[in-house]
Formats: structure tokens, C-alpha cells, sequence
């Protein structure tokens, strides 16, 4: 299974943003590669809720299913974002 910083550098470079974008939280803002990481740290990764939550610095276990939630909303509504998300499951499955 990829590590967690191995997801978050694919992320950035699928994405076309900095890795630390994604460890970074503004709270009221979409921020889609970090939600993107987060999903794929869970689903492809096979990470704890725990080890997720402290690499990108979260207090609350709850908000990674949250953010989940919102990437699979938003993927519902975009076509790139959907082939992004597949690209990157096919890239970092073993």
C-alpha cells in the first residue's frame, strides 16, 4: 500500500498544485487535492482514520469521512475531477 506522502505527491502532480496545499486546511474552503488525498489515503492507501487524521494535522477523525463525502459529491459533478480520481486509484494501486 502507497504511504501517505507517496499519495499526496501524486496528488500534486496529477493536480497541478504544491504538496503543501494539501497538508494545508482552510476551514470554509473546497480544497480538492487535499480531499482527494484524504480519500485516497483511506480507500487505496488502507490507512487508520488515526494515521491520516495526524499526518495532515486534523483534530477530528470525523472530518476525513466528511471530506470523502465531498470529494465523491464533487466527482459526481465533474468529469475531469472523475478522471482524475480514476487515473490516480489506477496509479497507485498495487
Amino acid at each position: 500500500m502507497p504511504a501517505i506522502a507517496t499519495i499526496v505527491s501524486a496528488v500534486a502532480e496529477q493536480m497541478e498544485v504544491e504538496e503543501k496545499s494539501i497538508y494545508t486546511s482552510v476551514r470554509g474552503s473546497a480544497n480538492i487535492p487535499r480531499w482527494m488525498a484524504l480519500f485516497l489515503s483511506r480507500e487505496v492507501g488502507k490507512h487508520s482514520l488515526n494515521e491520516i487524521c495526524q499526518a495532515f494535522g486534523m483534530t477530528h477523525i470525523p472530518g476525513v469521512a466528511q471530506a470523502v463525502k465531498s470529494l465523491e459529491r464533487a466527482a459526481d459533478n465533474d468529469k475531469k475531477l472523475s478522471k482524475s480520481k480514476a487515473i490516480l486509484i489506477h496509479h497507485l494501486t498495487p
